[in-house]
């Protein structure tokens, strides 16, 4: 008979039985094995319970509960580029201390240090640059940062009601750009969707789904 467990039920198992590392699913999934047995695998995703198999290392005679919960992927470290805009403190420098817009050469233009290119740096890495650059002429030990004020925006086209040009939020997916676009046309197949990215030797065509996470400056076209 298969248990889920939960709340002081499971507390108590893994007091009493100690508990190690099980890896139920490649990829997202993990949890903790409690007792030493494999065959009760419980899981919490979006505040409901749910059973998950799990597959035995070795022939036990008890059974086992394993607490299991997933992991959304992890989105990539952001790159600058067009159309983003930073909040540039430089300490004790106010005329360097102000807003600036990344141009389409991928470049800022910083006072006293003329042109500064940030295509595909990060931030940490910009303010890097910039530091050793005033410190090697200008300014003593100079203190940096570099936040991003407004990320560029991304581009839907195709079946949907409202294409266009849209604001950047931070994790939003396919299904969340179409409903930000007015939602998909009559027309419109949820299955064929195309996304154009900037990558270091052009743009790359990508396939997602609706849960695809959105970059800033990606163009989506829904089919």
């Amino acid at each position: 008979m298969r248990m889920i467990v939960r709340g002081v039920p499971l507390a108590m198992a893994l007091v009493l039985t100690g508990c190690s590392h099980f890896d139920a699913e490649p990829g997202g999934w993990y949890g903790r094995l409690v007792g030493d047995a494999p065959t009760t695998v419980v899981s919490r995703k979006d505040d409901e319970w749910q059973s998950i198999p799990a597959q035995p290392a070795r022939d036990w005679s008890r059974q086992k509960v394993v607490e299991v919960s997933y992991d959304a992927p992890v989105e990539e470290t952001y790159t600058l580029d067009t159309g983003d805009t930073l909040r540039i403190f430089v300490y004790g420098q106010q005329n360097l201390s102000r807003l600036y817009t990344v141009d389409a050469r991928g470049s800022i233009m910083v006072p006293l240090l003329g042109v500064v290119r940030v295509r595909g740096l990060t931030t940490s890495a910009l303010a890097a640059r910039i530091r050793a650059r005033l410190g090697s002429q200008y300014v003593r030990d100079p203190h940096v940062t570099v936040d991003i004020h407004e990320n560029r925006p991304f581009f839907i086209l195709g079946e949907v009601r409202q294409p266009g040009k849209y604001p950047y939020v931070h994790g939003i997916t396919i299904e969340m750009a179409v409903a930000i676009a007015g939602g998909y046309t009559p027309r419109a197949s949820e299955r064929r969707v195309r996304v154009s990215r900037a990558g270091r030797n052009g743009p790359e065509m990508l396939e997602g789904g609706p849960n695809f996470l959105v970059r800033p400056g990606d163009t989506i076209t829904i089919q």
